[in-house]
């Protein structure tokens, strides 16, 4: 029986195939750490970019509802502004017509004030009182 045993040849070449073996796995696994480290750089950018577009979006919620508070609050000074201009006027014209009013009973006292004095004139020229018949005045 013959066993041939392997030249050194043969030996070398084994070891030039498992070295090229094991730079093709190291080769794969460094391309498989590479594709993982982009992925998981992805991610993360896609992570980072989704929390700002959520911080964005807060932010712009944040000031539309500022907005409208000072909207809200300007319509409620208007409103007040409005409300008191229309007691102020009110009040105006309560007055005004208070003072209308008071005109008119003083030019009507002083209308039948004028009307009895001049009761009291005519009544003098002819010699009566302007209150009842002469003889009615008279002595007995």
């Amino acid at each position: 029986m013959y066993s041939p045993s392997k030249s050194s040849y043969q030996i070398y070449l084994e070891n030039e195939l498992r070295k090229e073996e094991l730079r093709s796995e190291m080769a794969r696994l460094e391309a498989e750490a590479q594709l993982r480290a982009e992925r998981e750089e992805r991610e993360r950018q896609e992570r980072i970019e989704e929390e700002l577009r959520i911080q964005e979006e807060i932010r712009q919620e944040r000031i539309a509802e500022e907005i409208r508070q000072e909207r809200l609050a300007e319509e409620l000074r208007l409103e007040r502004l409005r409300r008191e201009r229309e007691y102020e006027e009110d009040l105006k014209r309560r007055q005004y017509e208070e003072e209308l009013r008071q005109i008119r009973i003083e030019r009507e006292i002083r209308q039948i004030q004028l009307e009895r004095e001049l009761e009291e004139i005519r009544m003098s020229r002819i010699g009566g009182s302007p209150y009842g018949s002469p003889s009615k005045y008279s002595s007995p």
